[in-house]
């Protein structure tokens, strides 16, 4: 009986803390879901640089 309320009292006392991770994991996966959603948004609103146009090699307008 004193391991059960031990065991007991320790899951009370670290529960918050438990909590409080899987909150800021399930934050962080929320998070990178969100940026990948606008990145792709960007690449289909935006097209590629054309290389005909001399755009994207580095090379300069004048």
């Amino acid at each position: 009986m004193e391991v059960t309320s031990v065991l007991l009292f320790l899951l009370t006392l670290f529960a918050p803390s438990g909590r409080a991770l899987l909150d800021s994991i399930a934050y962080r996966n929320k998070a990178k879901g969100v940026a990948e959603i606008l990145r792709a948004q960007r690449a289909v609103d935006r097209p590629q640089l054309d290389v005909e146009q001399g755009r994207g090699q580095g090379t300069a307008r004048d």
